[in-house]
């Protein structure tokens, strides 16, 4: 009798219950399928392969005979390619493209080498934690199975590689170490060398006591780095992108955060500092692109999403106020030192003129494309799979774009600044 009695009081209360909340469970489930809706809408634009390209002035000028760039042995050969974690035919068809572009190149004093802009592991970055099972797995599936046959004169090529915003989710201390200590170059491996992730004061043997090391030091600035390519003609500077921009981003509500956010411009004037002729600032976050990341600053839907996502703040995208000091800052430091910035973020091709000292190239197809529709900077832009390619002298800066359709050669000559 009492089981009946509990039941009826149970059920009298269920109703209750329901009458309460389905209302607003309607509402919420309403707001959740508008939201997921509007966001595909807005993300999903799908890549349209048409090339597009305007012409260039001033120092920079386009051309189509590929005989015309320098070929001699002191040329600097090397490729810009962002966005490879995917572990995917596209990426592994983007490797093969690679291989073959690498295996033509003549004669030269320093070997050609690849400069990666992020997203080294898509979605969530490698699994944390020495000799993580899973993590060799990954590594495997992405290096391992499209890089290690790229070679260049029979010997393995340098990967130098910046973290993204995918790679933070994971282990970043892994990149500095098991990374760079599995592939150094034995057994025919590629050799990786990874930046932002490395401290001074810790010595750099790329063993775990290395890593419990970085992981100690979690809460030290991690400033940009000089790429090591022993060229007299130009420096290369790895800065972490998202690191940068997060800063940017707290630094108004944690005014103590000035003082990280100054030491890494003071150190990227030091490094840009070196009396070379060109500077190259490799990162995972461009200072010009055209593609989903510019933010749609115009688009209803897109400003719709942002309203409905009242406490979503995406420091991702070109049209955060976080992101615009970035841009910002970068223009002022080309004054200064005049850049050609390498980045990814977006999966497509892109030359776009910020500035007369400011060139930026978006190279993040190496797996995946998304659209890119382009604005009052582009010279180029392409929503498909492959990489650039630079040849550089003391004068001159080639650039390359190619892509899976192997369309006739895609080039531009920046001359220096007299």
């Amino acid at each position: 009798m009492i089981y009946v009695q509990i039941y009826s009081y149970l059920t009298v209360l269920l109703r209750w219950f329901w009458k309460i909340v389905k209302y607003p469970l309607l509402v919420f489930v309403g707001y959740v399928l508008l939201v997921v809706s509007l966001g595909y809408y807005v993300y999903s634009g799908v890549a349209e392969p048409i090339p597009y390209q305007s012409q260039p002035t001033g120092r920079l000028k386009s051309f189509s005979d590929i005989s015309q760039r320098p070929n001699g042995a002191e040329v600097l050969t090397f490729y810009a390619l962002g966005d490879w974690g995917t572990a995917d035919q596209n990426q592994q068809q983007v490797a093969l493209l690679l291989a073959k572009n690498v295996a033509n190149v003549p004669d030269r004093i320093i070997k050609p080498f690849v400069l990666e802009a992020g997203d080294n592991v898509y979605e969530n970055g490698l699994e944390r934690g020495w000799d993580n099972p899973e993590m060799m797995v990954q590594l495997s599936n992405v290096i391992d199975a499209n890089y290690a046959d790229i070679h260049y004169q029979n010997g393995p090529i340098e990967y130098h590689v910046v973290a993204g915003n995918h790679d933070h989710r994971g282990d970043l201390r892994l990149w500095e170490t098991y990374v760079e200590g599995r592939f150094s170059g034995q057994d025919g491996r590629p050799i990786i060398l990874s930046y932002n992730q490395h401290h001074p004061d810790i010595p750099d043997t790329n063993d775990q006591k290395e890593y419990d090391a970085l992981n100690d030091a979690a809460g030290l600035i991690e400033l940009p780095e000089p790429i090591k390519i022993d060229s007299g003609i130009a420096t290369f500077i790895a800065i972490d992108s998202q690191k940068m921009l997060e800063l940017y981003s707290r630094v108004l509500d944690e005014p103590e955060l000035q003082s990280d956010l100054d030491a890494h411009w003071a150190q990227l004037d030091l490094l840009a500092s070196s009396g070379k002729s060109w500077t190259f600032i490799l990162a995972h976050h461009p200072v010009s692109t055209f593609g989903p990341h510019l933010g749609s600053q115009d688009s209803f839907p897109y400003r719709l999403f942002r309203a409905l996502l009242f406490f979503f703040e995406d420091y991702g995208n070109l049209d955060h106020p976080a992101y615009q000091s970035f841009i910002a800052d970068f223009e002022a430091f080309s004054l200064r030192h005049p850049v050609i910035f390498i980045a990814g973020h977006d999966h497509s091709l892109q030359l776009n003129v910020v500035s007369d000292s400011l060139l930026q190239v978006v190279s993040g197809s190496a797996a995946k494309t998304t659209f890119v529709n382009p604005g009052e900077e582009t010279i180029y832009s392409y929503a498909n799979h492959g990489f650039a390619r630079f040849d550089i002298t003391p004068s001159e800066v080639w650039i390359e774009f190619v892509d899976l359709d192997e369309n006739s050669p895609i080039l531009y000559r920046l001359k220096h600044d007299e």
